[in-house]
């Protein structure tokens, strides 16, 4: 069982690492887009909470984050840190040309997919970590 429990486990590990270098090639692709669409974000005069601004100087590794705020809103779902105006910011995502937000839509998705089996690699790991401990291995002695 362990060693299914470990195959099943580098591999939740090392798909979302792919998923991970796929999106850096991505996002390096799609850079211009990014950098445009902020700077038509802050050209309508909208300002972002200290959180998104970190994002934003993060660069690639703040991207996530980006995305995961662009997509909400232009979906008019919840962010975690919501801006003040956010009815219209809604309106201006959803009225600039789409080129400069479908990408975006791929890119979060993936990162969610990347998320969900990395989080199947943590859950795999601490079952591993149980069942190796005196307890985990009595508790598999009684089950058997």
């Amino acid at each position: 069982m362990n060693s299914i429990i470990f195959y099943i486990a580098m591999t939740s590990a090392s798909t979302p690492f792919v998923i991970i270098v796929f999106l850096l090639f991505y996002f390096i692709i799609n850079n211009k887009k990014y950098k445009n669409l902020l700077s038509m974000y802050y050209e309508q005069g909208f300002t972002l909470t200290p959180l998104y601004q970190f994002y934003v100087a993060m660069g690639f590794l703040g991207s996530f984050g980006m995305a995961y705020y662009f997509c909400r809103l232009k979906k008019n779902k919840k962010v975690i840190f919501s801006p003040e105006n956010q009815e219209s910011i809604v309106a201006f995502l959803n009225k600039i040309n789409s080129d400069h937000t479908t990408w975006l839509n791929n890119y979060y998705l993936a990162t969610l997919i990347a998320l969900f089996i990395y989080s199947i690699f943590i859950m795999l790991s601490i079952l591993k970590i149980i069942l190796d401990t005196d307890i985990g291995k009595e508790l598999c002695n009684l089950l058997q």
